[in-house]
């Protein structure tokens, strides 16, 4: 329900749901622009309320993600979540056993949720804003790290023709080639800016197969290298520092 109705509750933010049967996985992904350390903590946090709220307090999740790196104290995560908390992870938002996502919910009515559901239906929304842009970027988000974010994959894992994709993108002002590259410039900052990650393990989630192919499109496209840039954004984080309050 949640992920369906998402747009009422924020255009910026898009949820994911991936159950391999054994662990289940709420993923969050803001937009582009958006997905600094404190908009993803307090994004992460207000997910977790939702959801341990809609389960009348007996769902929790068996760990907690975020992409960044921890911050100096991570005592306030621990006390918030009290779940192991994973900084520099692969993805950010929850993740618990499949079988903990059908928690039944003792304050569950059934003819109030239908009702509910109803109501949501009648509420008028405005069409949704570069749909296929944005699901297309996710999907190459997802497919980069294991090179397969290409045109025939990403249109595959959309459910249309790569022709049908060009064109839709096309629509909204995008290539398939200058969507892939913003979204890689995208999480190639993020990573190195937000995580202390080797650039070894950035380039690889980047999809390229070797440290000096991700240094050579690095170069072209930011004019330095890659440990440049960092060593340049620590300097300038440590100049702006940054209060980490969950409580």
């Amino acid at each position: 329900a949640v992920i369906g109705h998402r747009r009422m509750l924020n255009d910026l933010l898009s949820f994911s749901y991936e159950d391999d049967g054994q662990v289940a996985i709420v993923g969050l992904d803001l937009a582009s622009g958006y997905a600094k350390p404190q908009i993803v903590d307090l994004s992460v946090a207000m997910t977790f309320t939702v959801l341990s709220a809609a389960s009348g307090g007996m769902w929790r999740p068996a760990s907690v993600h975020f992409r960044h790196r921890a911050p100096a104290d991570p005592r306030a995560f621990q006390r918030f979540y009290s779940v192991p908390v994973e900084f520099e992870s692969e993805f950010d938002g929850l993740a618990c056993s499949s079988a903990a996502m059908n928690t039944p919910n003792p304050l569950a009515d059934d003819v109030m949720a239908r009702h509910a559901e109803r109501l949501l239906q009648m509420v008028p929304q405005a069409a949704e804003k570069e749909q296929t842009s944005d699901k297309a970027r996710r999907a190459i988000t997802l497919l980069l790290p294991s090179g397969r974010a290409t045109l025939n994959d990403v249109s595959a894992n959309l459910g249309v023709t790569p022709r049908v994709l060009q064109r839709r993108l096309e629509r909204e002002g995008f290539s398939f080639a200058s969507l892939l590259n913003k979204t890689r410039r995208d999480m190639a900052k993020r990573y190195l800016s937000q995580s202390d990650r080797p650039i070894t393990s950035i380039a690889d989630l980047m999809g390229y197969s070797s440290l000096s192919a991700f240094g050579r499109w690095f170069v072209a496209d930011f004019g330095i290298p890659p440990q440049s840039w960092r060593s340049a954004q620590s300097h300038l984080a440590k100049s702006q520092p940054v209060s980490y309050r969950l409580n």
